[in-house]
């Protein structure tokens, strides 16, 4: 038995296609498209000074996965929030924390945002998904800035911490010069005129207190180089590049939610032509 279409299945075929772009219409209307934004923040190296290199592999990842938690706390996502305006800047963490409507908004915030760690390249990419392109972009270019912010105030804590210790390091060789003078000078005006100097422990003496000079210089220099290097983060953010640099790229083309759309409508096209063409059919042969 040969079947072929007739003009009335046409109709019906044509029909279904209708139907289902009527339905991809009111889907479009309904549902709307999912943006995707990206941030991408590389971290160079992990020295605390950004004078010498103290990089190892083992503490890069490290470092880059508390990069990622970092992310994702509620500290950065506030200031983050804040910066693109749904937060009021004034109000301090405790502040949020204290207001249930602001809470749940910061989960809301928080929700919207992927992070994903690269420990290949060292890289932390940031993506934030939201239907309005715009604040997709805002909040990926806030969460990135109020990451570098944060790793820089703690670079400053670390940096505030290091200077402290040297400080007071630098006291006790202060104190430790000074009683090796005195030991030298005393031994030497105690031995100078009697038959018991012995150039040896003088010697000694004298290299102990050459040493303790030479362990101070270096204290010496470490601590003004980091009066300067705190001095220059003062004076711009951006100079901290040896901790944290960001480079940031958008991806504003993925529209998820449209390809659904699409593919639900042409499924439900061809099913609605071919059960309108069965009908058509069973119609005809009674």
């Amino acid at each position: 038995m040969k079947i072929t279409l007739s003009r009335t299945n046409w109709k019906s075929i044509l029909l279904g296609i209708i139907i289902g772009i009527l339905i991809v219409f009111l889907f479009s209307r309904s549902i709307s498209p999912i943006y995707e934004a990206e941030s991408k923040l590389a971290l160079y190296h992990n020295s605390i000074t950004g004078l010498v290199s103290e990089y190892v592999d083992q503490d890069k990842d490290i470092e880059i996965y508390r990069l990622a938690e970092i992310a994702q706390s509620l500290p950065v996502i506030i200031k983050a929030g804040q910066t693109i305006g749904t937060i009021d800047s004034k109000m301090t963490i405790n502040d949020v924390l204290e207001d249930e409507k602001l809470v749940k908004h910061v989960i809301i915030l928080q929700n919207l945002i992927y992070v994903d760690v690269d420990t290949l390249a060292n890289m932390l990419n940031l993506y934030v998904f939201s239907s309005d392109r715009d604040f997709a972009r805002q909040y990926a270019n806030a969460l990135a800035d109020a990451v570098v912010r944060f790793h820089i105030d703690d670079s400053d804590r670390k940096l505030d911490q290091m200077t402290y210790f040297i400080d007071e390091q630098l006291q006790m060789l202060v104190s430790e010069l000074t009683e090796s003078e005195n030991r030298l000078r005393d031994y030497i005006n105690n031995n100078k005129n009697s038959g018991n100097f012995d150039s040896i422990e003088s010697e000694r003496l004298v290299l102990e207190m050459d040493l303790v000079k030479e362990r101070y210089a270096r204290l010496r220099t470490l601590y003004w180089d980091l009066q300067m290097l705190q001095s220059e983060r003062i004076k711009s953010l951006n100079v901290a590049e040896f901790a944290l640099g960001a480079e940031k790229s958008f991806l504003l083309s993925l529209r998820q939610a449209v390809t659904l759309k699409i593919v639900i409508g042409i499924i439900v096209g061809i099913l609605l032509s071919v059960l309108l063409g069965v009908f058509k059919r069973a119609n005809n042969a009674n």
